[in-house]
């Protein structure tokens, strides 16, 4: 098995209705899988994986701004099974020309109570080293969740 049909697989179980335990989903069921999407990928990345949430504050909002425009382009219900070489280059190609409006959320403190505002921004066109860095990102969160073992893989909305 491929390390991105693993990750699928693990990011899909479901439970056992008999005991409720977490059982991977099987292909060859009459119902259809889950589908994966980059949103739902990205905010399990953010919230369970301890190697991003143990980094410091800017490099979590840098990872969380590369996320924010893959979501962009791809889509938030992009169904990350579809990801292949030919939509990483398109990504490339449109990531260089800039253009891409993507939502970042802050958080901003006033009159000592936190508060998040969400901003829109439009990215700037870019060189091939800053596309490279936002694919290294989403192939982190997909060999990520091929390491998710047990219960916290399951089916969870986030």
């Amino acid at each position: 098995m491929t390390d991105h049909a693993e990750a699928l697989q693990i990011v899909t179980r479901q439970s056992n209705p008999r005991n409720g335990a977490s059982v991977p989903a099987r292909r060859d069921s009459l119902e259809a899988l889950p589908q994966v999407t980059l949103a739902r990928l990205w905010e399990r990345y953010r919230r369970e994986c301890d190697t991003f949430r143990d980094t410091d504050q800017t490099h979590q909002s840098d990872t969380a701004t590369r996320a924010a425009i893959l979501i962009s382009f791809f889509g938030a219900d992009y169904d990350v099974e579809r990801l292949g070489k030919d939509a990483q280059r398109r990504y490339e190609r449109a990531r260089a020309a800039g253009g891409l409006r993507y939502r970042h959320e802050r958080r901003i403190a006033r009159f000592g109570r936190v508060h998040t505002e969400t901003i829109v921004h439009v990215a700037q066109p870019t060189r091939a080293r800053s596309a490279e860095a936002d694919l290294v990102l989403l192939h982190a969160m997909l060999n990520w969740a091929t390491t998710v073992r047990g219960g916290s893989a399951t089916n969870h909305a986030p």
